[in-house]
């Protein structure tokens, strides 16, 4: 996931330190947000988005939530096997 993170804060000329004070979060979450280790809570993406007065999109290109939402449900859950299909509850005849 490449975002653009890094790159606002570095305009404005900001810390690390600085700008995980405004957000009330640590240095640490804020590193895994710029690397795009972790993907930051939607609260969190709206206040970026508002401090830095762009879009959403701008700092967080779609195309890395499609690389992250792939891999964390290719490690959260089983897929099922090409050409299998998958087990639905039985129904109740009551």
């Amino acid at each position: 996931m490449n975002t653009n993170l890094k790159y606002f804060r570095d305009i404005k000329d900001e810390t690390q330190a600085d700008l995980a004070k405004f957000l009330k979060i640590t240095t640490r979450t804020l590193m895994k947000y710029e690397r795009g280790i972790e993907a930051p809570r939607l609260d969190i993406v709206y206040k970026l988005a508002d401090y830095y007065n762009v879009t959403i999109e701008e700092i967080f290109p779609r195309e890395c939530y499609a690389e992250s939402e792939l891999r964390e449900s290719a490690s959260s859950q089983e897929l099922p096997k090409a050409g299998s299909s998958p087990e639905l509850p039985e129904a109740d005849d009551t």
